[in-house]
């Protein structure tokens, strides 16, 4: 079994070897770039080959999940990401607690017979 799953992750490589050949070669030809001095290193195409149900079913960690924790501490800490979420920005602040009448102010002008007026 562990055989298969060997000779699996051999093939997807070399798959992904050649794709980031063929990539390198359009872009020699094409632009006239030369990838690490002109042009940077793309990510492997052997993430994009694996897939997650497959290594789980085999047995094998899936590299993307296994470094998700890791990649978001390090946008955490370059500022891209909010470690929380701010819960203060969409609230309204409403009215001053200093502008809040009281109970015995609301029944003083139910008494008084005062009207709110628009000035």
């Amino acid at each position: 079994r562990l055989d298969g799953v060997l000779d699996t992750l051999r093939e997807k490589q070399a798959m992904a070897t050649e794709l980031d050949r063929i990539e390198a070669e359009e872009l020699q030809t094409r632009w006239g770039l030369t990838v690490r001095e002109q042009f940077p290193v793309s990510d492997s195409r052997l993430a994009t080959l694996l897939r997650a149900d497959e290594l789980q079913n085999n047995g094998l960690l899936n590299p993307r999940s296994a470094t998700l924790s890791t990649q978001r501490q390090q946008q955490i800490a370059q500022g891209l990401v909010l470690q929380h979420e701010n819960n203060l920005a969409g609230m309204d602040p409403g009215e001053p607690h200093h502008f809040q009448t009281t109970k015995a102010l609301k029944l003083r002008k139910q008494i008084r017979g005062i009207q709110p007026t628009l000035t």
